[in-house]
Parts: C-alpha cells; structure tokens; sequence
C-alpha cells in the first residue's frame, strides 16, 4: 500500500506513472535551492533524505519513459540522443563544480574551515538546483509537446 505517493512505493500496488515522474523531477530540482543552500545541518539532513527519494526514479524509468512517449520503433535514437546530453552533463558538469569549489594546497590537508567552505559549496549548491530546475522544466516540456501531438492531454496514473 502506497502512503507517500510520490515518493516510496510498492511495485505491485502503486506503480510509478509518468506524471508521478515529472513531479519527481521537478522537487529533484527545487531541493537543492530549498534544502541545501546556505543549509544547517539539519536542513542538509532533510535534503539528503528528500533528493535521495525523488531522485532515483528519473535514472531508473528513463528507459521505460523514453519508450512510452518516443515508441518502440524511434527509442534507440531518442535514447541514444538523451545520453548523450547527460553524458555532456557529466564531461562539464563536475569541472564546473570543481572550479565554483576552488582548488585546495597539493598536499592533501583540509585548510579551510566548515563556515569558510559554506560559501563555496552554495555555489555548487545553486549551480546544481538551477540546471535541475532547467531539467525539469524540459521534461516538462517534452509531456506537454507529446499531449498535443495526440491531441489531448490526459494524466496517466
């Protein structure tokens, strides 16, 4: 039996649909604005356990999306062109951080202290909710344009 809806789940009982997806998307990417920058601990805590929840399931139901809205005949291409955008994500994404993080002496030993290396960390913390936003929107975009390809739309749950 499902009690959080959009976040845990039985398979057999309460399936993930695809707009169940997008919302997930979407509170993937406000989190970080919401729950990390400039965080407590506490406050990181609950972003923590809130990323952690919401995020899994884009990775997990890209496939099975992909061939719900694109068809069997057009996955491998769309697929093949949505990888490709998150692999471009990954070769620019983490220098980006790194240089919003800063370098470090070569020697190995942390110089910085915790309130010194918040500010930094909220760069990244901004960076990383604002592309996630921009990712959520997108797909929200990608349902809408596929809801009037067909000419309705309805919500699949």
């Amino acid at each position: 039996m499902c009690t959080l809806r959009f976040f845990s789940f039985d398979s057999l009982h309460c399936p993930l649909t695809l707009d169940r997806f997008y919302v997930q998307v979407l509170i993937s990417g406000i989190s970080p604005l919401a729950l990390w920058l400039d965080a407590s601990r506490a406050r990181f805590l609950a972003f923590v356990v809130v990323y952690g929840m919401v995020s899994g399931g884009y990775s997990a139901l890209l496939p099975t999306t992909i061939a719900e809205i694109y068809g069997r005949e057009q996955y491998s291409s769309a697929n093949a062109a949505i990888y490709f955008v998150r692999g471009l994500g990954a070769l620019v994404g983490a220098p980006v951080a790194g240089a919003l993080l800063g370098s470090q002496p070569g020697d190995g030993k942390q110089t910085r202290t915790p309130a010194e290396l918040r500010t930094p960390f909220n760069k990244i913390a901004g960076f990383d909710g604002v592309l996630l936003l921009i990712t959520g929107v997108c797909v929200v975009f990608v349902r809408w344009f596929d809801a009037r390809a067909k000419g309705r739309w309805k919500w699949i749950a």
